[in-house]
């Protein structure tokens, strides 16, 4: 070990002692962050060649070995790194300029600058109220000037008061842009989360049934397919209790401030009450699904199935990857439609040609993300009874049935966890083999629960049946 990991650690190690001696919130959260930067520091001297390395022939002598996929080795091998927030540069400059404006007017119309904080996070933007009031002052003095010195040139023949409208006009456009463009966000994100609602409130139901309890439900839920719809807000729970030291109930309520949807924040004010008042979780979780997994079945249908078709397709091709037949669809077409409009332009063959084109082009490309769409409903299917044999058997090398298109993961994770590989590693190995988007999700939120003392094939169960419930009712296969 070398002199920098030693002293490193040996920060680390007094900086936890100190922890609990500040006073104040603010004070342990600097602490934390002062533990971070030396962890930071350990991890880029463990990254230094020379000192932790797996050569190109080593690589691919573990592939060759193990059977593994290049490109499930490249992603294991790839540094992790952690995630940080980086201020907006635009949002610095801003700030530079406007800052004490911003702070001047905020204090003269304080609700303005409320309803702007409530605006900003509903509509999931990692802006500060007062830097926002900057960026819309200096977008309105950029383009106020800019535009004025354009007029003057292109009016100057007519009158210097039209360079002035032009530049009063880009201003105006402006504000009406970062005035409107939150509150567009904002009711998109509110219609998502009203959309997400039931389903939600069952995960979450899954995950406390599974055995998870309090703030570790939502740590969970944080890893599953919903949080992109509600992830401000979970980040904003768990950081509340585990870095600021605040109750559950008050985190809560507090993360509720900010949510777009009504129904949400009205379902976290209610859980708030629920743990206030020691009452049981799951009871409370489990009669709030089935109410609301009713009203979803009701619901569903009419638009609403072609509104989550759109969605499941924007995931397809979120997932496409390019191939070979694509390239020959395209060549095809173009060879097409070079004959159509070079050799038949006058033929009544040209329409009919166009036509062809279109589909020798459109072709391949559909029916790859059909395929795809037909395999990951194959997966989520077989996956579903997957996890009800593994919840009755408690044992993966206990599995006898078949199971399509997860055959040969299946027969995969039996052979890892035979040789002492556990159940944990195995199911994440499993979900990345797949590729399929709602199997990682769910395997990821299972790990999570579990390593917070929640039973792992219980909960693997619970929201398995509950994921594969919520995609039945949206596409309204009944």
């Amino acid at each position: 070990m070398s002199e920098k990991i030693r002293g490193a650690a040996q920060q680390i190690v007094s900086l936890s002692e100190r922890f609990d001696t500040q006073p104040t919130k603010r004070q342990k959260l600097a602490v934390l962050n002062a533990m971070l930067e030396h962890v930071s520091a350990i991890e880029n001297s463990l990254g230094k060649k020379g000192e932790i390395g797996v050569g190109a022939k080593e690589k691919q002598a573990l592939a060759d070995e193990l059977h593994i996929d290049k490109t499930h080795l490249r992603r294991a091998l790839s540094p992790v790194g952690r995630a940080a927030y980086e201020g907006n540069v635009y949002g610095k400059i801003a700030n530079l300029f406007f800052e004490p404006v911003s702070r001047l007017f905020l204090r003269l119309f304080p609700r303005v600058g409320r309803r702007t904080e409530r605006t900003l996070r509903g509509a999931g933007l990692r802006v500060l109220s007062l830097s926002y009031v900057s960026m819309v002052l200096f977008a309105c003095f950029v383009l106020l000037f800019v535009g004025t010195a354009v007029g003057a040139v292109l009016y100057y023949l007519y009158a210097y008061l039209w360079s002035l409208f032009v530049g009063v006009g880009l201003a105006v456009l402006a504000l009406s842009v970062f005035v409107f463009y939150p509150l567009l966000l904002r009711r998109r994100r509110r219609r998502a989360q009203d959309r997400e609602y039931p389903f939600v409130v069952t995960h979450l139901a899954a995950l406390a049934n599974g055995g998870a309890k309090q703030i570790d439900i939502f740590r969970a839920l944080a890893f599953s397919h919903h949080s992109s719809y509600i992830g401000t807000e979970l980040n904003m729970i768990i950081n509340d209790v585990a870095v600021l030291g605040r109750s559950l109930p008050d985190a809560l309520r507090h993360a509720a401030e900010g949510m777009s949807s009504t129904r949400m924040r009205q379902f976290l004010h209610e859980y708030a009450s629920v743990v206030e008042s020691r009452r049981d979780i799951r009871e409370f979780l489990n009669g709030k699904s089935s109410d609301l997994l009713k009203e979803a079945e009701r619901k569903t249908g009419g638009i609403r199935r072609y509104r989550n078709t759109y969605a499941d397709v924007r995931m397809l091709l979120s997932q496409l990857r390019f191939q070979w037949v694509f390239l020959v669809g395209i060549l095809g077409a173009i060879a097409l439609l070079i004959a159509a409009f070079g050799y038949l332009s006058a033929s009544m063959w040209f329409t009919p040609l166009l036509v062809v084109a279109t589909l020798v082009g459109w072709g391949p490309f559909v029916m790859v993300v059909y395929s795809m769409y037909r395999r990951n409903k194959q997966l989520e299917t077989h996956f579903f009874y997957l996890a009800q044999e593994l919840k009755r058997t408690r044992n993966p090398t206990k599995l006898q049935r078949q199971y399509g298109e997860l055959d040969p993961y299946v027969r995969k994770l039996m052979n890892q966890y035979r040789v002492g590989i556990p159940i944990e590693q195995t199911m994440t190995t499993f979900a990345r083999d797949t590729d399929n988007p709602l199997i990682q999700s769910l395997v990821a939120t299972v790990v999570e629960s579990k390593k917070h003392g929640a039973n792992f094939y219980d909960t693997l169960e619970q929201v398995t049946t509950s994921a594969i419930l919520a995609n039945v009712l949206k596409t309204d296969l009944r």
